[in-house]
Parts: C-alpha cells; structure tokens; sequence
C-alpha cells in the first residue's frame, strides 16, 4: 500500500462520513474553513491531508482520528514484529563497538 492508497482511503471515509450527516460539500468547508473545491478534493484523494487539517476535519465531523484509518489493513506494526525490532536494537550496539574499533586502528 503506498501513499496515494492511503490518501484515497481517507478521502472516501471523509465522503463517508459527510453523506452519513447528510452535509453537502459547501457545509462541511463552510464548518471546517476550508474551501468546497479543497474538500471535493480531498475526497477523491486528488490532494493529501495534512496532519493538522484531518484533525480538524475528525472535529468538525464528530469522529475520531482514528476512524478515517479504519478498513486501511495492517499498520506499519505488522510491518515490524516487536521481536524484529528488539534483535535490530540489541545488535545495534555490537555493530557500533566494531566500527569504533576499525576506526581507532
């Protein structure tokens, strides 16, 4: 999944959300200061949200953050099983003592 997924993802939950209040594209900007054309944008994910903007969108709209990532699929923590990361951190260390060693020599 790359990040043009991710962003379409999120554009048709906010379409979601904004039918399932019965608001047209003009109350939600008019709500959340944003411009209709933005909006109508965002949900068809022809431009990303930014952080601070799905925030307030999540705000405006009465939902958590969260909930324009359900349904995406596995997070990056399926990407990276804890154990991974705790081998990659205990060797880490190893490798840097090595390094430092060649280096002084």
């Amino acid at each position: 999944m790359n990040a043009d997924d991710i962003s379409f993802h999120i554009g048709r939950r906010l379409s979601e959300r904004r039918r399932s209040l019965g608001l047209s594209l003009a109350e939600v900007s008019s709500r959340c200061g944003v411009t209709l054309q933005q909006i109508h944008r965002y949900e068809t994910g022809d431009n990303t949200i930014s952080a601070p903007m799905l925030w307030t969108l999540a705000r405006c709209l009465g939902v958590d953050l969260a909930w324009f990532f359900e349904g995406l699929g596995p997070g990056p923590a399926a990407l990276a099983p804890a154990d991974r990361v705790a081998e990659a951190v205990s060797a880490a260390p190893a490798t840097a003592r090595r390094r430092v060693r060649r280096e002084k020599a």
